[in-house]
């Protein structure tokens, strides 16, 4: 998870598994009152957006707050000997490049990078 500070509010979801949650537990009126209600929420400023790594990717902002989960993830794929890497351990890697190169100012948590 990423958190973004002093930006544009925006939320994305995965919309397949958002749908079948949705139609299962809500009827068709709540589901289109809050589709509007979340529509009227994409033009407001706010101080903090959350997102994931994956949706983060070609996003910059000032200020780039990286999860626990994050730092934990990369730092047991490091550990590893490169060559001894998993396809699944180097996608870690991957996502630990497009997590610490989303700021442009100021990069918090990333304890990963500080065990170097």
């Amino acid at each position: 998870m990423i958190v973004y500070h002093r930006s544009q509010c925006s939320l994305k979801f995965d919309l397949h598994s958002l749908s079948i949650t949705l139609t299962l537990n809500f009827d068709r009126q709540d589901i289109i009152d809050a589709f509007n209600h979340a529509e009227d929420h994409k033009s407001k400023d706010c101080n903090l957006q959350l997102m994931t790594v994956h949706t983060s990717k070609g996003i910059t902002r000032d200020i780039v707050e990286l999860d626990d989960d994050v730092n934990e993830s990369v730092a047991e794929a490091m550990a590893i000997p490169y060559e001894s890497l998993s396809d699944a351990e180097r996608a870690e890697l991957c996502l630990g490049f497009v997590a610490i190169t989303r700021h442009r100012h100021q990069l918090i948590n990333c304890k990963f990078l500080e065990d170097l």
